[in-house]
């Protein structure tokens, strides 16, 4: 491994790109919406976010290593697909595995704000209908005037 990608892989940019060389690649991927973090309305929060969403990875044709703060659901998708016999031709092949995980774990995440932007939109309008006043009261008020 060039010691550019192990400094790079030991270091805290979180700027997200690609450094690509003869036969290796190394970066960092910003995973923001799939690093949840437990109160994202604190202070500072999306930055945190941000901090444990920074994805590095360094794959050549022999290894590929990944760098995060914490866990990531994508990362696990691939582990637990490795550990139940999931095969890889080699290296951008399980690269590939970590996208498509990738993909699965910001759709799940997509999944989940639509259905809680559905539970506020019912939310919303069942309060607009407890407040609204009857239709016959409103309407023969309108026409007396």
């Amino acid at each position: 491994m060039p010691d550019a990608a192990r400094e790079f892989l030991n270091g805290e940019d979180k700027r997200p790109r690609v450094h690509i060389g003869g036969n290796f690649m190394y970066g960092v991927a910003d995973l923001e919406l799939v690093a949840k973090t437990p109160d994202s309305a604190a202070p500072g929060a999306r930055e945190a976010n941000r901090a444990m969403g920074a994805l590095r990875f360094y794959v050549d044709r022999h290894r590929m290593i990944t760098v995060r703060a914490r866990l990531l659901q994508s990362t696990d998708r691939l582990r637990y697909a490795v550990l139940e016999g999931t095969m890889f031709r080699d290296t951008v092949d399980l690269f590939a595995g970590l996208i498509r995980a990738l993909n699965e774990t910001f759709a799940d995440r997509i999944d989940e704000v639509g259905d809680c932007l559905d539970d506020v939109e019912e939310n919303v309008l069942e309060a607009a209908i407890r407040n609204a006043a009857p239709c016959s009261a409103t309407c023969a008020a309108g026409s007396s005037k």
